[in-house]
């Protein structure tokens, strides 16, 4: 570097190498894919030449039964059908509208990008964050990377509103938070656009490609389901999807990209497609792949051009049809960003220390999205927060599925845990990187943990799983300050866990007694019979512990 903190001229001509070197590697990678294509394509038509009979490369799925279709359909080897069901339907989504919707002040974007994105993108977009070696999949290389989840060859606006939609709802079967209700949309659309000026700033490589000729989608049919449930097959997408479309295929295990970071097939099951659920866009990554992954393209085998010269799609739309049929509804739901937990008063005072009170009953709940930081046994789940207050603190309950009640640890391993995160009255940074460093009397975040070991001694013993009184000690436990209390319960296969703060630590209390209060909240919790560590469990994005002063007015809790 010169004495002015510029580069040399050596410098800017290494960095001028290894941006065309990664260009070259963009190159030979879609060429790769595209050779593969046409191979595999001609290798088709010359070896079926009257068109591919139903399951001919069913070579990986020869055991139980693909899931049942819709309509009573019978499924194979069974003999036997399901009985009716309701008419399929397409599953609907589009991209925002961001038309007219004019960015912030590009110095805020600049620092809401270094509070919430840069903990795992990087300071520069390079996927080199602090946060990002917690993370599997790892964080993406603006720079290096091509832009994964974009309509290629569409115009700039629909690739600055799909990168806003990743942003503004975070990305599906990752650990990409939302952070809707937490940012502002000007915002969020100036964090797009800055997405796409530090690849430009570096000269990354965007492919060239023409609009996707669609045509217009059909009525979704039974029998065009089963049309894709062979398709599917005689594709070969079972060895990575799985024949169930898990994403656990035989060949899913050791997948990566074009920077040799791990990849993982997506898991239909969930109903959750990273670029997008809409027919249009299921097809578009069909037809196109997943530039820079192992997902090659279809487009020749999906959509063919007649004597006419009309694009036949009817393969392109059958195929996404079963796809979104193999959804389960089992993922889990909850609030993604931004929900407003409103602090009601406390009814009793019992039920600040006994999660299993049956005052908790009556207080209503918000169920918050956490999902996993690194792709395991694990998945995505929604922990119901209530949260009470008094004229003295705020307590908040935790209640999350955890079908076995782990107390123990174990080299390398967790005990069942639990952590959250009261903010300070400021916008908050992103929760990731808040859980490494140590709480503090000044900490930005005031953190309340609580783990199973601790509070059972990692004993292991059959402990009954009411609640009991607890202990002083147990009291002062917390890892901010003493005087808080965190305390759980585990029955019918969930877990209860009771967290407070004390307004001095968690609220300021200069602020008008008539005013609203706001705080950043989040949540994690970690499962140890799933193997995850305190560092790589599962958590939320921000959301809005809103604390009213009048609800603490007429505490019944107060001693007079």
């Amino acid at each position: 570097m010169t004495e002015h903190g510029r580069p040399t001229k050596e410098q800017q001509s290494a960095a001028r190498a290894e941006r065309g070197s990664s260009c070259l590697s963009v190159l030979i990678w879609s060429a790769f894919v595209s050779v593969a294509t046409i191979l595999f394509t001609v290798w088709l038509i010359r070896t079926y030449p009257n068109g591919i009979p139903p399951n001919t490369l069913r070579t990986i799925h020869s055991g139980p039964d693909l899931p049942p279709l819709p309509g009573g359909m019978p499924t194979r080897g069974t003999g036997q059908s399901d009985p009716p069901a309701a008419e399929p339907e397409w599953s609907e989504e589009e991209l925002p509208d961001i038309v007219g919707l004019e960015p912030a002040d590009p110095a805020l974007v600049r620092e809401r990008y270094a509070q919430q994105c840069a903990i795992c993108h990087g300071v520069e977009g390079r996927g080199d964050g602090a946060a990002a070696d917690l993370l599997l999949p790892g964080p993406r290389d603006f720079i290096e990377a091509p832009l994964r989840y974009v309509p290629g060859g569409e115009p700039r606006e629909q690739v600055v509103a799909a990168i806003y939609r990743s942003i503004q709802n975070g990305v599906p079967q990752s650990a990409m938070p939302g952070v809707a209700g937490v940012l502002s949309e000007e915002e969020i659309v100036g964090l797009a656009l800055h997405v796409l000026e530090l690849r430009e700033a570096e000269g990354a490589m965007e492919l060239d490609q023409d609009p996707l000729p669609l045509p217009d989608r059909p009525a979704i049919t039974a029998e065009m389901i089963e049309s894709g449930r062979e398709l599917y097959q005689s594709f070969g997408c079972a060895p990575c999807h799985g024949a169930s479309g898990r994403g656990d295929g035989e060949a899913s295990r050791g997948l990566v990209d074009m920077l040799g970071k791990p990849v993982f097939p997506a898991d239909f099951t969930t109903g959750l497609f990273k670029a997008g659920r809409s027919p249009e866009s299921i097809v578009r990554t069909l037809a196109r792949g997943i530039v820079g992954t192992p997902m090659m393209s279809f487009e020749p085998l999906l959509l063919v051009e007649d004597a006419a010269g009309e694009i036949d799609a009817s393969k392109a739309w059958a195929l996404a049809a079963y796809l979104q049929s193999l959804n389960s509804g089992n993922a889990a739901t909850g609030e993604t960003s931004g929900a407003a937990l409103v602090a009601t008063r406390a009814a009793v005072p019992e039920m600040l220390e006994d999660p299993s009170h049956r005052a908790w009953r009556e207080v209503d709940s918000v169920p918050l999205l956490v999902k996993p930081l690194r792709r395991g046994a694990v998945n995505a789940a929604a922990v119901s927060t209530a949260v009470v207050c008094t004229d003295q603190e705020v307590v908040v309950r935790l209640e999350w599925q955890d079908p076995s009640r782990d107390v123990q640890e174990a080299e390398g391993a967790r005990g069942d845990g639990a952590r959250a995160l009261l903010g300070a009255p400021k916008d908050p940074v992103l929760f990731y990187a808040e859980p490494r460093r140590p709480a503090s009397a000044d900490s930005s975040c005031r953190v309340r943990s609580w783990r199973a070991a601790e509070q059972h001694g990692g004993a292991g013993s059959n402990l009954s799983p009411q609640a009991v009184p607890p202990t002083p000690s147990q009291k002062e436990h917390d890892t901010d300050r003493p005087g808080a209390l965190s305390f759980g319960v585990w029955a019918d296969g969930a877990w209860s866990v009771v967290m407070r703060w004390s307004l001095p630590a968690g609220l300021p209390r200069d602020v008008q007694s008539h005013q609203q209060r706001r705080l950043p909240f989040a949540v994690a919790v970690w499962d140890g019979n799933g193997g995850e560590q305190q560092a790589a469990g599962r958590i939320s994005a921000w959301h809005w512990l809103i604390h009213e002063p009048d609800a603490a007015a007429a505490d019944p809790t107060r001693k007079k």
